[in-house]
């Protein structure tokens, strides 16, 4: 699939496959804010498994990004953190 485009109410963004495999992982998936195509997010297969590698919540006080399981929550989440900035 060269890219997908997801969009929730006005929020939009794009997911690019940049690599079948990369040091660690099995596959890599860029996430990115549309229109301005910033890079916000990263997503790796680990043994089968999805991980979403993103920036914490506002709310956090620390600045490294976060990698956690990927669900359908933790997508809205990300989601929800994107329309709040946009």
């Amino acid at each position: 699939m060269p890219a997908l485009i997801m969009q929730r109410d006005m929020t939009k963004i794009g997911l690019e496959p940049i690599g079948r495999s990369a040091p660690g992982t099995e596959g890599v998936v860029d996430i990115y804010l549309l229109p301005a195509y910033d890079d916000v997010a990263t997503l790796y297969l680990i043994e089968g498994r999805w991980v979403l590698n993103h920036p914490p919540s506002e709310d956090s006080d620390s600045r490294e990004a976060v990698s956690e399981p990927l669900t359908k929550s933790v997508l809205g989440h990300v989601m929800d953190q994107l329309a709040r900035r946009g």
